[in-house]
């Protein structure tokens, strides 16, 4: 979902450049091109990195649903930080800026809203992977900036998880009720605004911690 809004955002105003997607297989077509790769397999990644010499890798790649990450920790665990660990080592090597998508699953959620200098403390296996992904970037030579997005929703194309706000209108549409907790208060952020900071940050040489939709 985000990895489609950062293209349907792609700056216009900007000569010169190109921008590559790559992507695992997918049952159906994407709306742009893009070459099949799976981020924790290194040499896959790294014909990536050769064919397209990249300036910034915007890496989104990840398991995103918490429950799957429970139930399959070896899995998500190499994707979630093997990959970044592929995604990082190319970065250096081909001297690639690197713009990491985290999450706020690296906080508690205990005392919201979270700045750059706060203190991570995961309570679950899927915020502990983030903030193992977070370390590696942290420990890397390249410049790097990681992006904290709140829970994000939009339209995601077929064959892809849902999030709450398009789970939300289907339920109704149908008819079926909704149970939700109410002692929980979010800020649901559009992918498609998630993807204008990141397309700022690249623009602005931004590095360091940048949290979205906190505020």
């Amino acid at each position: 979902m985000l990895g489609v809004a950062i293209q349907q955002t792609a700056p216009k105003d900007v000569q010169g450049f190109s921008v590559y997607y790559p992507e695992r297989s997918l049952p159906m077509p994407l709306p742009f091109s893009i070459c099949v790769a799976d981020v924790s397999d290194r040499e896959q990644m790294q014909y990536v990195f050769k064919s397209t010499s990249p300036d910034v890798v915007i890496h989104t790649a990840a398991i995103g649903s918490v429950d799957f990450a429970e139930r399959n920790r070896e899995e998500t665990r190499k994707v979630n930080v093997g990959g970044t660990s592929v995604i990082v080592e190319l970065c250096q090597i081909f001297k690639s800026r690197l713009i990491y998508i985290s999450s706020n699953a690296v906080f508690d959620g205990r005392t919201p809203f979270y700045s750059e200098t706060a203190t991570v403390n995961p309570i679950n296996y899927y915020g502990q992977l983030k903030v193992e992904a977070e370390d590696v970037v942290r420990k890397s030579s390249i410049p790097w900036a990681i992006v904290r997005p709140i829970l994000m929703y939009g339209w995601p194309y077929p064959g892809e998880r849902d999030n709450p706000v398009v789970w939300w209108v289907r339920s109704l549409e149908d008819g079926k009720p909704i149970k939700v907790v109410d002692n929980v208060f979010n800020k649901p952020l559009p992918a498609w605004s998630c993807a204008d900071v990141i397309w700022e940050v690249i623009r602005q040489y931004r590095t360091g911690i940048i949290p979205c939709g906190w505020t």
